[in-house]
């Protein structure tokens, strides 16, 4: 190697790296909240001087402004204590200096966000899909839905587009390859189709995966690096972030605990397997075994002490808490955060999930993993599709 191509390699790679730690200043900025120059440095590792020139250029840019708080009284953990009564000035992230654009594909609707840094939903649009829906269709909503909102906000920075759909996802190519719920919509190329239309970079994975991005960004999961995600819903399903990076599989197939056995000789699932939790906790399964209409009404006749809602719903625990335990002993992480449907099971049926899980796991005298309802709430879908792009930003794979 030339001497040359040493100094074009070195500027590379000191080119990813500050790039890096300027992605990740935004992150910790966007779902954290303002902190000190000194914390924001020994979170990402780096000395004063590195840290100093990364916000001064993001202050340029107007994605970082400084924050004084008049309400601090006391110096912040880790800060120096020396001089108690001066507070300090801290740094906070510009919410509204970049955007992303969401996109949430079920069986039943499709819809689109606008979202800042924040995780403020500053714009939506949603239509149902009927069950005639096909390829062409689907691409018509959702590319009328995308240009809606570009036209009606087209003075904000957009930095990509996020889609989360339903069903098997390449993540590689951004394909939705195949799902159950849909007879006609496989092997559908959303990345290449959306970048063509709009000269954005689009991200799409499965829409539980997406949940869990939102959740560790803005939700149950920001304290934690290590978390798995499960969306009890319609179906059940999972998002595995390990290290605080979303865990695909090779291929971007990986997390789909809804079809892995918990009866060894249960009935027979759609995907081909036997026993799969989805047959035993997912919401349609359970409303069609307590003969109810809705899943708030179920959680308020076991509320007011209905035998059978309580029975159904104490059945439900006991068959959750068996994949809580497959899935803890699977990827050992910090927290499970139980979401969409799921999350309003309410204290009574976490504390049952909880004691499960802690008498049940194999790492049970070792540790203590969190169950917990998810906090994102109704906004979800929005806040998880435009996750999939802020995600890689805050990764660094995305210029500003």
């Amino acid at each position: 190697m030339t001497n040359s191509d040493a100094g074009k390699k070195k500027g590379k790679n000191l080119n990813y790296l500050r790039a890096a730690n300027q992605a990740g200043a935004i992150k910790i900025l966007s779902t954290s909240g303002p902190v000190s120059r000194q914390a924001l440095a020994r979170r990402l590792g780096l000395t004063r001087m590195s840290i100093t020139y990364i916000v001064n250029q993001l202050m340029e840019k107007g994605i970082v402004t400084q924050v004084f708080n008049e309400r601090q009284r006391t110096v912040p953990a880790g800060e120096n204590k020396l001089n108690l009564g001066r507070k300090p000035i801290l740094v906070g992230i510009c919410p509204d200096s970049l955007h992303a654009i969401g996109t949430y594909i079920s069986r039943y609707s499709v819809q689109s966000a606008i979202c800042n840094l924040a995780g403020d939903v500053k714009a939506k649009a949603k239509q149902a899909l009927p069950k005639t829906t096909t390829k062409k269709s689907l691409l018509a909503i959702i590319t009328k839905q995308i240009d809606a909102l570009l036209q009606q906000h087209d003075a904000l920075h957009i930095i990509g587009i996020g889609v989360a759909s339903i069903g098997l996802i390449s993540t590689e190519t951004g394909t939705v390859t195949i799902t159950t719920d849909f007879d006609h919509i496989e092997n559908l190329s959303l990345k290449a189709i959306l970048e063509e239309r709009y000269s954005l970079p689009t991200f799409v994975v499965n829409d539980m995966k997406a949940a869990a991005l939102a959740e560790h960004f803005y939700g149950a999961a920001k304290e934690y690096t290590d978390f798995v995600y499960l969306g009890v819903t319609n179906g059940v399903g999972a998002g595995v972030v390990i290290n605080g990076k979303l865990f695909e599989g090779s291929e971007g197939f990986s997390s789909e605990i809804g079809h892995t056995s918990i009866q060894r000789h249960g009935g027979k699932c759609t995907c081909g397997n036997t026993g799969c939790a989805e047959l035993y906790v997912s919401v349609p399964r359970i409303l069609q075994k307590a003969d109810c209409e809705d899943w708030e009404t179920l959680l308020c006749q076991a509320e007011r002490g209905d035998a059978k809602a309580c029975r159904i719903l104490n059945q439900m625990c006991k068959d959750l808490s068996v994949l809580l335990v497959n899935i803890a002993n699977a990827f050992d992480p910090q927290a499970i955060v139980i979401g969409h449907e799921g999350a309003q099971l309410g204290r009574k049926y976490f504390d049952k999930l909880q004691k499960n899980l802690d008498e049940r796991t194999i790492t049970r005298n070792l540790k203590h993993i969190e169950v917990l309802p998810s906090t994102v709430g109704q906004n979800i879908d929005s806040l998880g599709s435009s996750a999939v792009a802020f995600s890689q930003l805050f990764q660094g794979h995305l210029k500003i």
